[in-house]
């Protein structure tokens, strides 16, 4: 089965569903102050650097999602 399994909805498991969009992920970004949309990723991305506002904002974003 491709569902998601973390977020018990009949969504699709895909990359931006499991680090971005799915409500698991949602509450781990939550959880450091971060609002996560449901944009294309590209788009969320330019969000998380603004929300961010630091010059390292990428490596926040990979141990983030590291830890996803």
């Amino acid at each position: 089965s491709y569902l998601c399994v973390c977020c018990n909805q009949p969504v699709e498991e895909s990359l931006v569903h499991l680090f971005l969009h799915g409500s698991f992920a949602q509450g781990c970004w939550s959880t450091i102050g971060l609002n996560i949309g449901q944009s294309d990723p590209f788009t969320t991305l330019e969000h998380l650097r603004i929300q961010l506002n630091v010059p390292f904002f990428m490596e926040v974003i990979i141990l983030m999602c590291r830890s996803i």
